[in-house]
């Protein structure tokens, strides 16, 4: 059978304060009320609006409100519990934020606009989701994979997904599964641009709603393979019986009217957890109270129960729209919902109509709970889906197929100390005037994907084929353009293009767009490990069963605020070449994807950086298990490029046998997505295996093996 995954324990931190119990207390309609006025920052055009900040107070040193926010959570969450028993390169962090620190690297950029002579770019370091993460599995000792998706609203909802996928494929024992973000000038305009914020406080499915307000939350949910509950001695709270990912490939921002993909998330989901939409006792909306949003998720609902919609509510009038936190704020709060029997109620509902039949559930009551359904949906028509459940489920494990690589795609420059590609060349077949509202990121994900099907045809469907991006710094390029102007204009031009282009997932949902692929659409995050990180959420969703097939890859550009930051944190480097555009992806699936598979992935390792006499014995028992002796490689590494690193990957592949590596970023430019190139040039090398090494200066390492054909 599948590996059950266990609830063991969860924090929360928002605007209600810390805690879990009293965050659903409050979610229920216990004043007092949490909501006020923005006091952060000077908002000239959005000052007057409500928004629910969180009590952090006054930060400690190298902390932003939202990592202040996500410790809180964490430890509430870790604190019930002892997992000193389990071996901590078993426990992993799984993350999802939409925007993470930046509100820190926008006061930043406002201080060195004021005082340029005096400019400071230390605040940068707030600026990479992946850093908060790393700091939280440092800091509790954790050793496994860190992993931080970005893909707006529904972020903390792809990492729980990706999560209980570790769990179920005995990847790790213990998964912490965190979500977080706090207010920021960027989404107040960004948000306010789109003319999506309310004018009092938001309606979720009601006939008069005008909009979200926004808010601050934290939400920590700790989860186990049953094996390691008992271990720990830890009686599980619930579980997470069924999970699934979909994409609309419909809009940039807007959902997909009639809610079909939606509906398939949630229709997916039951058929994980070997349940049918009759065992659902409550739903546990994204609702957002906006036009679109709530009619396209009630078409959803319709969609998977018919005349029989059980009961439903959204949080959004409660916590506000707490963007990447709110799919595990709903996690947490369901989990909460299932031990007390209690249904919350869809606060600030007022006004039914005749859209919304039934209405959602508008008071706070007792009800039997077996089986609650957790969605949230996410710019890029993003969909994702949970079950939790009083009982786990009884659903056989589905057999993991291989993997094969069927076609690459790449964008560099013409030499690695070459900054920046030329955009003319990308997109020859997109009207110049549709091109120019593509950032240079998606003209380059867009490129790579069109040399990818240019040579292989997918044999199967769209909706078995998904989209996985990994990213080291994003889309920094359009963050700037926004943030720039609405501090220099006074939020008086905001730019709305360059916000819904500022996303983590803008490249990933857009080639999910352009080929009509509605599985799985991700943007995985974490520094020079980015590449693996999104190769290895695609690898668990094939052998979910979910998907069949997948474009993976990593893209990263050069821009001012690029080079400054990773100038800054290259300690003792000895390569003083600049950041560079460069983007790499593959498409990749089981043996029915495509023709004329040109290698097959073995395996995908990523863990903390241990000792040198772990790394190799890891990296021996990696190459033993998978029976290729290593003077037959060809090896790949991809580090910061400080003296340490080269030293330590240098003796790592001596003492392996294997020949000297080659160095990732002297073939593709300097990049946080160099690793991705590694399969492309083993490829056309001619090697028979290769294997790619990536040290992350984070503290991260990952091994991948391939096999070429």
């Amino acid at each position: 059978m599948r590996n059950a995954v266990c609830a063991l324990s969860h924090g929360i931190c928002a605007c209600c304060g810390s805690g879990a119990e009293r965050a659903f207390d409050y979610a229920s309609g216990t004043p007092p009320e949490a909501f006020s006025k923005n006091a952060l920052f000077e908002s000239p055009r959005h000052g007057g609006k409500l928004f629910g900040i969180a009590p952090v107070g006054k930060t400690r040193a190298g902390f932003s409100r939202c990592k202040a926010m996500l410790f809180d959570a964490a430890n509430e969450a870790l604190s019930k519990i002892d997992l000193s028993g389990i071996d901590a390169s078993r426990i992993s962090v799984f993350f999802g934020t939409s925007i993470g620190g930046i509100f820190e690297a926008e006061n930043m950029l406002a201080r060195n606009i004021a005082n340029p002579e005096n400019a400071d770019w230390s605040e940068l370091s707030q600026y990479e989701c992946s850093t908060l993460a790393d700091a939280l599995a440092k800091h509790f000792g954790f050793g496994g994979a860190r992993a931080t998706y970005s893909t707006a609203c529904s972020s903390s909802s792809l990492a729980l997904s990706d999560a209980c996928n570790a769990i179920a494929q005995n990847d790790c024992d213990i998964a912490v599964v965190c979500g977080a973000d706090a207010l920021s000038r960027i989404t107040v305009n960004g948000f306010g641009s789109l003319l999506l914020l309310s004018h009092s406080r938001a309606k979720p499915f009601d006939t008069n709603r005008d909009g979200i307000n926004l808010g601050e939350t934290a939400a920590v949910l700790v989860l186990a393979s049953e094996h390691a509950a008992k271990k720990a001695g830890i009686a599980p709270t619930a579980y997470i019986s069924g999970w699934a990912c979909t994409a609309d490939a419909y809009h940039a921002t807007a959902p997909r009217p009639d809610g079909a993909q939606a509906a398939r998330a949630v229709e997916g989901a039951l058929k994980s957890a070997g349940l049918t939409p009759a065992d659902i006792s409550f739903y546990l909306a994204h609702g957002t109270a906006t036009k679109g949003n709530d009619s396209a998720e009630f078409a959803a609902l319709k969609r998977v129960f018919g005349e029989k919609i059980p009961p439903y509510a959204s949080v959004k009038h409660a916590f506000g729209h707490t963007l990447g936190a709110s799919g595990i704020l709903n996690a947490v709060l369901a989990v909460e919902s299932l031990r007390r029997n209690a249904a919350l109620p869809n606060l600030g509902f007022g006004t039914a109509g005749e859209e919304f039949n039934p209405p959602p559930n508008a008071t706070p009551r007792k009800l039997e709970m077996r089986n609650i359904a957790s969605v949230s949906l996410g710019f890029g028509g993003n969909n994702s889906a949970a079950i939790i459940s009083k009982t786990p489920p009884d659903v056989p494990a589905p057999a993991k197929p291989r993997i094969f690589v069927y076609a690459c795609g790449e964008v560099k420059t013409q030499k690695p100390q070459t900054a920046a590609v030329d955009t003319s060349k990308l997109l020859a077949y997109v009207p110049a005037l549709k091109k120019r509202r593509l950032a240079k990121m998606q003209q380059m994900g867009l490129e790579c994907a069109k040399q990818i099907f240019d040579s292989a045809k997918p044999k199967v469907s769209g909706d078995k084929i998904g989209v996985c991006f990994g990213t080291g710094a994003a889309m920094t390029a359009e963050t700037a353009r926004f943030v720039e102007a609405t501090i220099l204009k006074n939020e008086a031009e905001p730019i709305p293009s360059a916000f819904t282009n500022s996303v983590h997932n803008a490249v990933s949902s857009a080639v999910s767009l352009k080929y009509a692929f509605t599985g799985l659409n991700g943007a995985a995050t974490a520094k020079e490990n980015s590449f693996e990180t999104a190769l290895k959420e695609a690898q668990r969703e094939i052998f979910s069963g979910a998907i069949e097939a997948a474009v993976v890859g990593a893209c990263d550009e050069c821009c001012a605020y690029a080079e400054k930051f990773l100038t800054q944190n290259a300690k003792f480097t000895r390569d003083t070449t600049p950041p560079c555009d460069y983007a790499c992806a593959y498409f990749l699936g089981t043996a029915l994807s495509a023709e004329n598979p040109i290698a097959e992935l073995l395996e995908t390792e990523i863990s903390r950086r241990e000792t040198f006499a772990e790394e190799l014995r890891l990296m021996q028992n990696l190459l033993s298990k998978n029976g290729l002796p290593s003077e037959r490689l060809a090896c790949y590494a991809t580090c910061a490029k400080n003296k340490f690193q080269i030293s330590h990957i240098e003796r790592l592949f001596e003492k392996l046998g294997a020949k000297p590596p080659v160095f990732t970023d002297d073939i593709c430019g300097r990049s946080y997505s160099a690793s991705a190139g590694a399969l492309k040039n083993a490829a056309e090398s001619g090697a028979a295996a290769v294997v790619s090494y990536t040290l992350s200066s984070s503290g991260q390492r990952a091994a991948t093996l391939f096999k070429i054909l």
